[in-house]
This record gives structure tokens, C-alpha cells and sequence, in this order.
């Protein structure tokens, strides 16, 4: 018969009642992290995945090289194009009201200056605004959106269903549809591969080409008339009046995680004529817009910080919480393992007699 003194069990109850504490503390903890794993996705990654209030950017590309009709000239009765014309762009974009939990109102300056005469006012200007649905990305129908291309006028309402300056979160290999605010049509943006590469972001290339579309069928002013004479065609004095016509491809590479537009590339033409293609056709643009290094840097970086944040709530977060859950049960069960199998609970392996010191026989052995 084995006989323990009152103080080997009060040593052997406190060792017992400390394992089973560390057993269910690691249990639970597990149990936390675990949940909080499968948990943090469904609700964090909502609330991140929404386009923000605050944003104020501001793009400059750069068009060497281009063509270019000078509109003071045509203001005289005459037009030319001019070629080797250096060309800026510049798109500031901002937050307006109507902007909430659930939408954003994004509105958008845009202006076309030559970098040859810094000081003169503006070749061209418009502003475009649209509300947004901030999770998708999708505009809404109510307030419509509006663009304003001639000054003095009111803005036109222009309904639109395309992305225009953000793709959606977790963007696939697809096509999408896309606004184009010159043309106010929408077209598909196709998915055309991931080769490129910006701050260690592989970004998807999207393309579209648009052809030739009269813009005078939905903007009355998108026209020119002139004496016959100075468009080069038989008439004299007659007017004669010639639509304008646009076209244009486009590239844009994205971060497919944020949906963040981080590279732009176009090839803009507008020109007049009688038809999509005629002979005596007089090219107003041509011109091949890139961004330029620091819009570049800057779009790279802000995409980075997005897909960062995006990835930690929804990839890396789960992962390492998942992992803390798993070690806290394995962890559990070591120490199970050696309390023989089980649990440890306190008074099962010994009793403690009286305080007068009296000494008894294990409860696991059998009464002499």
C-alpha cells in the first residue's frame, strides 16, 4: 500500500488543477482563433472592400508628338493641323456629394494643355461625375451622372453602366464593360494577360478598341462648318459643315486584388469629315497619352497600400490565426497526453485528510 504525506497532495491537486486550467485555456483559445479565422473575412473584408471618401488624385499624362488643330484658327474660318505638338493631360480627380456608407460620388476635371505654351489657358476642358455603389464599383441610376464638355452650357446627362475609374475588387481574367466619357458609350474591355510587373504587383492588362463613331449624333455641337474652300473641296464660298468622328485605343493595367487603375496608355483621334472615311477628313487630335513617371509612382503606390490591406484581413490574417488555433489544440492535447490520457481533476488522484495531519490510502488504491 502506497501512502502519500497531506502535503504531496496538496502538491499533486494544485499541479492537477493547473494542467486542466492550461487544457481548457489553450482549448478555447483555439476555438477563438479558429472561429475568428473562418469569421474575419465575412466581416471585415465588406467593410474594406468599399471604394473611399477621401479621394483626391490628381494624373498627368504626357503626349509627345501629337497632332493638333489650333480652335483659334478655326474661330477665323480656317483649319489646320499642326503636328509635332507636345501634349499634356491632367485628370483631378475628387469626392462630392451625394457620397454615404453606400455610394460615392467621384467627379473628375480633365484638361488638354500644350507643353510647349505652359501659360495659355486650356486647348480643351470637361468635367464628368458619377455616383458609384462603393462595393461594386457599378454606377447607380439615381443621381444620374453628368458631363460638361462646351462652357457657358449646362452639363449633359450621360447614363452609363461601364467601370470607368476603378475596376472592382478582385478583378478576374475577363472582359468587362467600360465608359468612355468622350463617346458616352459603353464597350467591353477585354483581359488581354499579366506580363507587367510595377512594385512587385502583377498587374492584368485590359484592351479595347473603339471605332470610328460620329459624336455629333449625341452631342449636337460636335461639328465644324467652314467655306467649302477651306475644307479643299469644290464649292467656293459654300458651307459646308463636317461632323466630328473619334476613335481610340486604349490599355490599362490593374491591380487585381483593389481593382486599383495603375497604368493608363491611349491612342486618341479625332478628326472632321462628311463620313467615317472620308478622303478630305481634317485630323483636330492625334495623340498617344502615357502616364507620366511620377502619376505612375504614385497610382503603384496606392495600389500596393490597398492590396496590402486587403490581403492581410483576407488571405494572411485567416492563415495566421488558423495556425494559432491549431498550435493551441495540439498544445492541448501534449499536455492531456500526459496527465495519462485525460483531463487532470483535482481530488481524482489523491485526497487530502483532515487538517490533523491524518494520512489516507489513494482513491485509485484498494482498502487494506
Amino acid at each position: 500500500m502506497t501512502r502519500h504525506s497531506a502535503a504531496d497532495g496538496d502538491r499533486t491537486t494544485f499541479t492537477s488543477r493547473r494542467r486542466r486550467t492550461g487544457v481548457c485555456a489553450l482549448i478555447a483559445l483555439g476555438a477563438f482563433t479558429l472561429t475568428a479565422a473562418i469569421l474575419l473575412p465575412t466581416y471585415a473584408v465588406p467593410k474594406l472592400e468599399k471604394i473611399p471618401l477621401d479621394i483626391e488624385a490628381n494624373t498627368l499624362s504626357v503626349a509627345p508628338g501629337s497632332s493638333l488643330v489650333d480652335i483659334t484658327q478655326t474661330s477665323n474660318g480656317h483649319a489646320a493641323t499642326e503636328t509635332g505638338v507636345p501634349l499634356i493631360f491632367r485628370v483631378y480627380v475628387t469626392v462630392q456629394d451625394p457620397s454615404d456608407a453606400d455610394v460615392v460620388t467621384l467627379q473628375a476635371a480633365t484638361s488638354m494643355n500644350r507643353a510647349d505654351r505652359p501659360d495659355n489657358d486650356p486647348i480643351s476642358a470637361s468635367v464628368d461625375r458619377v455616383t458609384l455603389d462603393r462595393s461594386t464599383g457599378v454606377p447607380v441610376a439615381d443621381p444620374p451622372g453628368f458631363l460638361q464638355t462646351v462652357q457657358n452650357k449646362p452639363p449633359d446627362s450621360a447614363v452609363r453602366k461601364g467601370f470607368q475609374y476603378k475596376f472592382p475588387f478582385d478583378t478576374e481574367r475577363t472582359s468587362y464593360p467600360y465608359f468612355d466619357t468622350i463617346a458616352r458609350v459603353t464597350r467591353p474591355i477585354d483581359y488581354t494577360d499579366d506580363d507587367r510587373v510595377e512594385g512587385g504587383m502583377q498587374l492584368y492588362h485590359f484592351h479595347q478598341k473603339l471605332d470610328p463613331i460620329n459624336l455629333r449624333i449625341g452631342q449636337p455641337d460636335a461639328k465644324l462648318t467652314l467655306a467649302a474652300s477651306n475644307w479643299g473641296i469644290p464649292g467656293g464660298d459654300q458651307q459646308v459643315t463636317f461632323d466630328l468622328w473619334y476613335e481610340n485605343e486604349r490599355d490599362l493595367w490593374v491591380e487585381p486584388v483593389s481593382g486599383a487603375i495603375v497604368a493608363v496608355e491611349e491612342h486618341l483621334h479625332r478628326y472632321l469629315a462628311r463620313s467615317i472615311d472620308d478622303p478630305h477628313a481634317l485630323t483636330t487630335l492625334d495623340a498617344r497619352t502615357k502616364f507620366g513617371d511620377t502619376t505612375l509612382q504614385h497610382l503603384t503606390s496606392v495600389a500596393k497600400e490597398a492590396r496590402s490591406n486587403l490581403l492581410l484581413v483576407n488571405r494572411y490574417g485567416p492563415i495566421g490565426l488558423a495556425g494559432i488555433g491549431l498550435l493551441s489544440f495540439a498544445a492541448a492535447a501534449v499536455l492531456t497526453r500526459r496527465s495519462g490520457g485525460r483531463v487532470p481533476e483535482p481530488g481524482f488522484d489523491s485526497e487530502v485528510a483532515a487538517a490533523d495531519g491524518q494520512v489516507t490510502t489513494s482513491a485509485a488504491s484498494p482498502r487494506s
